[in-house]
C-alpha cells in the first residue's frame, strides 16, 4: 500500500494503519506536518501540484516506492511505532487516574 495526501490530520491516521505516505503540504498549516514526517523516515515529501515538477516527481517517487517493498515495510513501521492507534485508551486511563485521585 502507498498513500498519496496531503499533509493534515489523516497523516497520523495513515501512521496508525502503518501506510507509507507520499506527501504534499496544500496548505501552510502542513508544511510541519510534511517536514516531521519526511525526517522521521515515515513519508516522501513531493512538490506542491501546482509546481512544474510535480507529474513527474509524483511518478518516479510513487514507482520507486513501489518497487522497493523493504523501504515501504521501513516506512510502515516507522509510522506504527509514532502512532499506536491506542491514545484513547491511555487518555480514558489518565482520567480515572485522575478522578480516583479526587
Amino acid at each position: 500500500d502507498l498513500s498519496i495526501n496531503a499533509g493534515g490530520i489523516t497523516c497520523w491516521e495513515l501512521c496508525c494503519l502503518g501506510v507509507p505516505i507520499l506527501v504534499m503540504t496544500l496548505s501552510f498549516d502542513q508544511r510541519a506536518n510534511a517536514d516531521r514526517l519526511r525526517a522521521a523516515g515515515i513519508a516522501r515529501s513531493l512538490p506542491s501540484p501546482d509546481s512544474e515538477q510535480f507529474d513527474s516527481l509524483l511518478a518516479t517517487t510513487a514507482f520507486d516506492l513501489l518497487r522497493s517493498p523493504d523501504e515501504r515495510r521501513r516506512m510502515s513501521e516507522l509510522g506504527r511505532q509514532l502512532v499506536d492507534g491506542n491514545g484513547a485508551e491511555r487518555s480514558a486511563h489518565s482520567f480515572v487516574q485522575f478522578v480516583q485521585k479526587q
